[in-house]
C-alpha cells in the first residue's frame, strides 16, 4: 500500500465539492512545509488559480488532512461568509475578473497579489446568509437538472446502437419485407463480398497542397465535414509519383488498420477516387450493393476487439475478411438505408436539442449568480447591520492587531 499524506490540485475542486478520488501522496517533512503555506482550516474558501481558474469549494470539518499545490488559492475569509464568498467567486463578475487578469502562455493562472486586488460586494452578514441559503436551494435545482441532461448521451448513443443492431439483424424491415415476399437474406463473409485494400507510404516531400487526388491519413477522419464522408485535406499525392492501382475507388470504406486510432472506431466513405495513407484499410464495395448498407453494418463492429497487435495495436486483412454480414436484397438494402438515416436524424435532432438545453442550463447558473450578487435575488432588510459598519470594525481590528517582528537584516560579506 503507498504512504504519505494527500496534497490535491485544482483537479481536486469541481462542482463546488474538494474530490479525493485521486491525489498525490507526499512525505510527513514535505507536508509539514506545504501546511505551513496553506493552514487549512474548515471553513476556508478554496479557489482554482491555474488552469481551470475560478472553481471553487469550501473545506469541510469532516474533510481528512491534506495540502495543496499551488494552483488552488486558501481563501480565509473575515468579513464574508465562506458560501458567499465561494457563490461570489463563480459569478460572472468575478470570472470576467479572472479571464481579463489571468497570466501566462501554456497555462495561464491568477497571481494572489492580483487576487487580492479584486474588489467584491460585501452584504450585510444577515443579507449573506439569505443570499447563500437561496443560492443553495436555487443551484441545487440546477445541478438536479444538469445531472438529468448528463444521462441523455449515453440514451442517445444506446438508440443509435439499438437501430444499427434492428437494421443489420432485418427487424427494423420486418414489415416492409412481407409485402416483398419474405425473400431471404444471405450470409457471407467481407472477404467474400468486398476487396481489402491497404494504403501506400507517402514521404511528406511527396505530398502536394493541390492536384488531381486527394490523400487522406486517420487526422483526416477527425476534421470538421469529415464526419460521414472523406472530403476535406489538404494532402495531394500526383500520378507522377504513384501507380493508380494505389487509388481506392470512390464509395470505399476506411478505417484506421494501425496504432491507437483503432480503437476510436472511426469509419469513413471516400467522396471520389483518393489515396489513402499506409495505417489507413479500405473495403471496396461492389457494384450492385450499397455502400451505405455496408457502413452501417461496419458501424456495429469494434474495431478494437479485432486487434492483433501486440505492442502496437494493429488490424490485419485476416481479421476483417472472415467477418459475416448479414446481406439482404438489394431493394432491402436501400430501405433500411433509408429507415436508418431517417431515424438517425431525430437523433441528431435530440442531441441539438440536449447541446441547446444544456447552454440555457449553463446561462441559468450565471444569471441566478449575477442577480445575487447585484442585491435582486433575497430581500434587503433595514435592520441588518450595514456591511460599511462590519468592514470597519475589522479594519479596526486588524490595526490593533501587534506587528510581526522583522528579523535584523545580516550584512553580507
Amino acid at each position: 500500500m503507498p504512504s504519505g499524506l494527500p496534497m490535491l490540485s485544482a483537479k481536486n475542486i469541481k462542482a463546488r465539492k474538494i474530490s479525493f478520488d485521486e491525489y498525490r501522496l507526499i512525505s510527513q517533512d514535505a507536508f509539514d512545509h506545504e501546511d505551513k503555506r496553506t493552514s487549512i482550516t474548515p471553513g476556508d474558501v478554496l479557489l482554482t488559480i491555474v488552469g481551470a481558474i475560478g472553481r471553487t469549494a469550501i473545506a469541510l470539518d469532516s474533510h481528512q488532512k491534506f495540502t495543496l499545490q499551488r494552483s488552488v488559492a486558501v481563501l480565509k475569509p473575515d468579513a464574508i461568509a465562506s458560501k458567499y464568498l465561494s457563490y461570489l467567486l463563480e459569478s460572472p463578475e468575478a470570472q470576467s475578473f479572472f479571464e481579463k487578469n489571468a497570466k501566462g502562455t501554456a497555462q495561464k493562472g491568477i497571481y494572489l497579489k492580483t487576487l487580492g486586488g479584486m474588489k467584491v460586494p460585501v452584504a450585510p452578514v444577515a443579507e449573506q446568509a439569505r443570499i447563500a441559503q437561496a443560492l443553495d436551494g436555487l443551484l441545487a435545482q440546477v445541478d438536479t437538472l444538469k445531472a438529468r441532461l448528463d444521462t441523455l448521451p449515453a440514451l442517445i448513443k444506446h438508440f443509435r446502437e439499438s437501430v444499427l443492431e434492428t437494421a443489420t439483424s432485418g427487424k427494423l424491415t420486418e414489415n416492409w419485407r412481407k409485402n416483398y415476399g419474405n425473400r431471404e437474406w444471405k450470409s457471407i463473409a467481407v472477404g467474400e463480398l468486398c476487396r481489402l485494400k491497404s494504403g501506400i507510404a507517402a514521404s511528406i516531400d511527396l505530398e502536394h497542397h493541390e492536384g488531381s487526388h486527394k490523400y487522406f491519413k486517420v487526422g483526416e477522419m477527425n476534421l470538421k465535414g469529415n464526419e460521414l464522408y472523406l472530403h476535406e485535406t489538404g494532402r495531394y499525392l500526383s500520378l507522377d509519383d504513384f501507380s493508380e492501382k494505389a487509388l481506392l475507388p470512390a464509395g470505399s470504406i476506411v478505417f484506421p488498420k494501425r496504432g491507437g486510432a483503432i480503437a476510436t472506431n472511426k469509419k469513413r466513405i471516400l467522396k471520389e477516387e483518393s489515396f489513402v495513407d499506409l495505417n489507413v484499410m479500405g473495403l471496396i464495395v461492389p457494384t450492385g450493393v450499397e455502400v451505405l448498407y455496408v457502413y452501417r453494418w461496419l458501424e456495429t463492429i469494434d474495431l478494437a476487439k479485432l486487434n492483433t497487435g501486440t505492442a502496437i495495436p494493429q488490424i490485419n486483412n485476416s481479421d476483417i475478411a472472415p467477418l459475416i454480414i448479414p446481406l439482404p436484397p438489394s431493394d432491402e438494402q436501400y430501405e433500411i438505408v433509408r429507415r436508418v438515416e431517417q431515424l438517425f436524424v431525430f437523433a441528431d435532432q435530440l442531441e441539438a436539442r440536449l447541446a441547446d438545453a444544456r447552454q440555457r442550463v449553463d446561462a441559468l447558473t450565471q444569471s441566478i449568480l449575477a442577480k445575487a450578487f447585484r442585491g435582486e435575488l433575497v430581500p434587503q432588510d433595514p435592520n441588518d447591520e450595514p456591511a460599511s459598519v462590519l468592514l470597519e470594525r475589522i479594519a479596526a481590528q486588524r490595526a490593533a492587531e501587534p506587528k510581526p517582528k522583522r528579523g535584523r537584516k545580516t550584512a553580507a560579506h
